[in-house]
């Protein structure tokens, strides 16, 4: 009985390495299933505070240092007149179909069944299913009731202290059926996206065929290459503060209407599915009063890393002016420089590209965080050593960046030499983990599993 108990569940993940990753963490852990406990004494109240006076404490920090804050994007924008796109197509039962096998059985508070038991019975479900998804976009309104999200707290790094509120970042769970329409959404985006060639060229974020893997083999290529010509370079990875909370909803919209030719009822339903949003933070059964969202894009949202890909559409034009490469993954911005060891401009014209980035970044509501940004300098070990006591490190907003000798980037370790033995070491690490906990469930699975 315990060998089918703890056979079964890894059997129907085994095509999905990261869920079947999660149900043996959940059988060697269970208490990873009940996380209230890691909470200690913080209340679902205490975390809904923090988290909405973080988003308000840095709108108004970028409202101390940025005067004309939401002006500069009228301007710098390139108007795109032209209405592309102003209705939605109808979907049939069978596009519906493919979306909900598609989707994973996730159930918010809010939802009326567990979402297993819709994905259980889905002929029944599937004519309301699609009769609701195409009045909402015909109609151009998403109601209010699929705009509540069930907020849980989720510590950012396991080591990290649980008694600190600024160690959890805020994960939405919601409704069911909202989902699904919003995926419907997202596939006419993608489609409208590719048809007129949107997308920025080096922006890698949640687009067919361009995943964290080519983001970073397209970043250390280019490092590499420039070392193959006897330079060395900056890599510089910008931080930014709960980007996708400070989403300014108004520019978002301005962006999607005069960059991507939106308008009509399909401008409508992204205006329905911005505003009017409420959160509420559940701590096991226990639940925060309600809570009104006035910006931001919700973490665990199907089309929320798209929007904020376009969001940051004009960024990459400011480090092309400058002449520094650039790669952006949702929220992971990336910026190098290559350069002859012997150049002294270098600093300098990185500072005024960052400076810029900068005030584009307040200017769109978004707050780069100087502390947290870091500066990896590749080369030749020789000629690394000898600039680094040589060459002051850019400075932004009168502070000096962090210059590291390991970053990570797109989930891998890059060090200065591009040896990779950091990231060689990790996955030799992770991978005895995974064989150690593997050996502690071969006593009670069977060999297939």
């Amino acid at each position: 009985m315990r060998n089918l108990s703890f056979s079964h569940p890894l059997d129907s993940e085994k095509y999905r390495p990261t869920a079947l990753i999660r149900v043996v963490n959940q059988l060697l852990n269970p208490s990873c299933l009940h996380p209230i406990d890691t909470f200690g004494s913080q209340s679902c109240d205490s975390f809904l505070e923090y988290f909405s006076k973080k988003v308000d404490l840095i709108r108004a920090d970028i409202t101390s240092s940025h005067s004309n804050i939401g002006d500069d994007f009228l301007g710098r924008d390139p108007p795109n007149h032209a209405i592309l796109w102003d209705e939605f197509s109808s979907v049939s039962d069978a596009q519906v179909e493919q979306v909900l096998r598609g989707l994973r059985p996730t159930t918010c508070i809010f939802d009326p069944c567990p979402s297993w038991l819709i994905k259980e019975c889905l002929g029944d479900w599937i004519p309301l299913f699609t009769m609701i998804i195409n009045a909402s976009l015909e109609e151009g309104y998403l109601p209010a009731a699929l705009k509540r999200a069930s907020v849980c707290p989720l510590l950012k790094q396991a080591s990290l202290d649980p008694g600190d509120l600024g160690n959890y970042r805020p994960v939405s769970n919601l409704p069911f059926l909202g989902k699904v329409i919003e995926k419907v959404v997202a596939g006419f985006l993608r489609e409208h996206l590719d048809q007129f060639n949107f997308y920025d060229r080096f922006q890698s974020g949640f687009r067919p065929r361009h995943s964290t893997k080519t983001a970073l083999v397209k970043v250390v290529s280019d490092l590499l290459s420039s070392l193959d010509r006897g330079l060395v370079a900056f890599l510089v990875q910008l931080d930014l503060s709960s980007a996708f909370d400070t989403i300014d909803h108004g520019i978002l919209l301005h962006r999607l209407e005069h960059l991507l030719g939106i308008s009509g009822s399909v401008l409508s339903w992204f205006c329905s599915f911005l505003e009017g949003r409420s959160q509420v933070v559940q701590l096991g059964s226990s639940l925060s009063a309600p809570a009104g969202i006035s910006c931001g894009v919700p973490q665990g949202s199907i089309l929320s890393p798209m929007l904020f890909a376009i969001y940051l559409l004009p960024l990459g034009a400011i480090a092309e002016r400058y002449g520094l490469g650039f790669h952006c993954y949702a929220n992971d911005v990336q910026l190098y420089l290559a350069f002859p060891a012997n150049s002294s401009e270098v600093p300098s014209v990185l500072e005024k590209c960052l400076g810029e980035i900068q005030s584009w970044m307040a200017g769109n509501w978004l707050k780069l965080n100087p502390r947290k940004t870091e500066i990896l300098l590749v080369g030749r070990d020789r000629v690394c050593e000898s600039l680094l006591g040589t060459l002051s490190p850019p400075s932004l907003s009168g502070a000096d960046l962090r210059v590291v000798k390991v970053t990570k980037s797109l989930g891998g370790f890059l060090d200065a030499s591009l040896t990779l033995e950091r990231q060689i070491s990790s996955v030799v690490s992770s991978g005895f983990f995974h064989l150690r906990n593997i050996r502690r469930l071969h006593p009670v699975l069977p060999r297939d599993s």
